[in-house]
Parts: structure tokens; C-alpha cells; sequence
């Protein structure tokens, strides 16, 4: 076999090289993927928190993570507004005020990659040679987040704007796929 022709055959053969890369990205990709922040009280500084500021208002957070998305951090800290609301005897609630409470920080994303190659070897077998690159890349975590300062009402006010709170908690437990 000429040098050309054992420099541009693969390094294992096409099914198990193939079967490694199909595995190797399924790990890292399992790696990679975090889970978004599900709903639940507050553990770590993650999920949803509530205090009762007055007798009719309280004040309602969701804080998520990484990979949660902001619509998820607006809807969560309405479904709980929404359970709290109910707990406490009223219908119907207006937010009176929202509070962003959204984290931001930038940081380097380093990698190490191998870069290898075929090279003739002692007694006509190929060798693989090669040398590692690392690689910085800027990134940004982002961790959503939200505070609502709600007021609670037992019959539905002309005014402000008020949500049905067990409407509100059933379309969106609906749509996240919670059990009531």
C-alpha cells in the first residue's frame, strides 16, 4: 500500500468510528444540557418565593437558572401568585408592581481540542501524531428573573386590571404540563 493511501485511510474503520462519534456526542451532549429551573419553592436561590406584606399583598419571585427562559420565569411567578392568592380566600389579583431580578455575568469558555493526523510509522504502520489547540471563547450566563408585588381581592374589581387567579393557575399549569 503506497504512503498516499495510508495517509487518507481512516483511523478506525468506518462503523466503529462512526458508533464512537455517535456515542461520544450523545455523552457530551448529555453533559452540556442542563435542566431549567422547575417549579417549586426556593432551593439554592432557584425556584419560586412569597411573603405577605400586608393582609391583601404579598410580594411573589421566580428566580431560574442558566437555562431557563424568561416567559418560564414570568408564568411561574404567575402560577404562584396565582396558588397564593387562592390560599388565602381571594379570586382575583392585580400586579402593582414588577421588579427585574435578572443576573447577568461574562466569563471565558475554555476548551482543549486534539488535532490529529496520520504519519508514516516504523515498519510501514501508520502513526497518529498530533498536538492539542485550546480554544477561549467569551460567554454570558444569563439567570432570569422576576418579582411581583401583588393585591389580593375577593370580588372583581372595575378597576385596576386583575387576573382570575383560577383560570390563571389552570391555563398555565395546563401549558407546562403541572399537575393541579
Amino acid at each position: 500500500m503506497s504512503l498516499g493511501a495510508l495517509l487518507n485511510r481512516p483511523l478506525l474503520p468506518y462503523r466503529l468510528s462512526s458508533s464512537i462519534l455517535l456515542t461520544t456526542s450523545m455523552v457530551a451532549a448529555a453533559v452540556m444540557c442542563g435542566c431549567a429551573t422547575p417549579y417549586r419553592p426556593a432551593d439554592g436561590g432557584k425556584g419560586y418565593t412569597e411573603s405577605q406584606i400586608s393582609s391583601n399583598e404579598f410580594a411573589v419571585g421566580f428566580q431560574g437558572n442558566g437555562q431557563t427562559s424568561l416567559e418560564d420565569v414570568y408564568d411561574f411567578a404567575l402560577l404562584r401568585t396565582a396558588d397564593t392568592v387562592l390560599e388565602h380566600g381571594a379570586r382575583f389579583f392585580a400586579v402593582v408592581d414588577a421588579t427585574n431580578t435578572s443576573s447577568m455575568r461574562s466569563y471565558m469558555a475554555r476548551q482543549r481540542y486534539y488535532a490529529g493526523t496520520m504519519a508514516p510509522g516504523g515498519f510501514g504502520i501508520p502513526a497518529v501524531t498530533g498536538y492539542f489547540v485550546d480554544v477561549q471563547e467569551p460567554k454570558v450566563d444569563f439567570k432570569p428573573g422576576t418579582l411581583l408585588r401583588i393585591k389580593c381581592f375577593t370580588e372583581k374589581p372595575a378597576k385596576p386590571f386583575t387576573y382570575d387567579a383560577a383560570e390563571l393557575r389552570q391555563t398555565l399549569r395546563s401549558k407546562h404540563k403541572l399537575r393541579s
